[in-house]
């Protein structure tokens, strides 16, 4: 539980441990439960999320590394640099994409179909604002080989990024019926 949004959903129980002899207290989620809606494809759906979010990664790093004449210029680097925020909250939904299962408690949608959302869109602007700002530069300066290379790169970044969000449906969740406890089950039973 990470922040008092989702403290609604938790109760707190005290329980007798036997080992250390002495009662403990935990919170025990007691919220809705929420399931992907293409659970069928979700193998799929992780693979391309996966695989995309790593690309991105990839080009960015790529873009670092690669020391071009134009991200000496602000108007094309300054937006790249904005772009490490969002990309560290999609390794964090990304994290909980691999571990997300067939329920998921509304902290962990959130922080799976949200976030994923919401950092894609993130990434698609500040990347196309980066192209932009090269075309720019290309414009003014001329390119050199390196400068192409950054470009290449960028464009990736943004197409990805574009593409993890046209393809947010695919992560659309729902909520799944409640549980009837099996105690209560077995008192039916026996009264029938």
């Amino acid at each position: 539980m990470d922040s008092k949004k989702y403290v609604k959903d938790y109760v707190i129980v005290e329980d007798y441990d036997p080992v250390r002899k002495k009662l403990i207290t935990k919170a025990v989620y007691n919220g809705k439960y929420f399931g992907f809606v293409h659970a069928d494809e979700i193998g799929k759906v992780k693979g391309l999320y996966l695989s995309v979010s790593a690309l991105i990664f990839l080009s960015y790093a790529g873009i670092l590394f690669v020391n071009a004449p134009c991200t000496h210029i602000w108007y094309t680097m300054v937006p790249l640099a904005f772009l490490m925020l969002p990309l560290i909250f999609m390794a964090a939904s990304a994290l909980r994409l691999i571990r997300a299962g067939e329920k998921m408690t509304r902290e962990h949608r959130d922080k799976v179909t949200d976030r994923y959302r919401t950092v894609t869109l993130i990434q698609t602007i500040l990347s196309g604002i980066a192209l932009l700002g090269h075309v720019v530069y290309s414009i003014l300066t001329g390119d050199t080989g390196r400068d192409i290379l950054y470009y290449i790169l960028t464009i990736l970044i943004f197409a990805a990024s574009f593409l993890l969000f046209y393809k947010r449906e695919l992560l659309a969740t729902e909520e799944l019926p409640a549980e009837t406890p099996a105690v209560l089950l077995e008192e039916e039973s026996s009264e029938q």
